[in-house]
């Protein structure tokens, strides 16, 4: 676990997207002291595939379509981790 600020934005964005409770139809935020499981800031194999395959490809094997904002969040993840491991 760790806390929500020691979190990247694209973990923040995935966590946001797949895993925020949702109150009154509104996303809600973790304050930034609340403690995370890591297995939520993550996308899985099966939603990057999604992301990276065209739907005919992949044959929708994870039972559901991902969102624009899912998609767009898992993209940014795949972008920062990219960034991340050019400078190591």
């Amino acid at each position: 676990m760790t806390s929500w600020m020691n979190l990247t934005e694209s973990q923040k964005r995935i966590y946001m997207e797949f895993h925020a409770p949702i109150i009154n139809n509104v996303k809600v935020m973790p304050e930034n002291l609340e403690l995370i499981p890591l297995n939520l800031v993550y996308p899985t194999p099966d939603m990057i595939n999604y992301v990276l395959l065209s739907e005919l490809e992949y044959n929708n094997t994870i039972n559901t379509h991902l969102t624009d904002s899912q998609i767009n969040a898992v993209l940014f993840w795949i972008q920062e981790i990219d960034n991340i491991n050019r400078y190591d």
